[in-house]
């Protein structure tokens, strides 16, 4: 384990420093055939996994750190590559156009109070009828 000043506590992974982030990226490589053997040594060298530097090496994690050494290359790749910043799903307001499908096994339950005792067993039952069940099931 090792201690960080910067977080006042043991932590199991390595902690990075700016200054270490920019020591890091200058180190990357293009060459896709020792890009992994190459984050690998850095990575042990630094106390990180290799994804984590690959990860610094390929814009995804301290970009903001990193921005300044960025070609002109890299900073057009990196816009085309950023996501938009916004909510998943259905946009606000909108609907489906056909009724969704219920999930497949919605009207299995398991239970163990109809049979006493013993294992848990499925039953084929409605969302009312299981609830009918458990209320008998309470009130013995």
């Amino acid at each position: 384990m090792k201690y960080s000043p910067d977080h006042d506590c043991f932590r199991t992974r390595g902690v990075l420093s700016r200054d270490t982030i920019v020591e890091i990226y200058k180190l990357r490589t293009n060459d896709k055939k020792i890009k992994t053997a190459a984050s690998a040594s850095v990575g042990l060298k630094h106390g990180v996994t290799a994804k984590a530097i690959r990860d610094i090496w390929n814009r995804r994690t301290w970009w903001n750190v990193t921005e300044a050494l960025w070609t002109e290359e890299e900073r057009e790749d990196y816009a085309r590559r950023r996501k938009p910043c916004g909510k998943a799903g259905r946009p606000r307001g909108s609907k489906d156009s056909k009724k969704r499908r219920a999930k497949i096994g919605a009207g299995i339950a398991y239970s163990s109070w109809s049979e006493g005792p013993g294992l848990p067993r499925p039953i084929h039952m409605s969302r009312e009828e299981l609830w009918g069940e458990a209320l008998r099931h309470v009130m013995r």
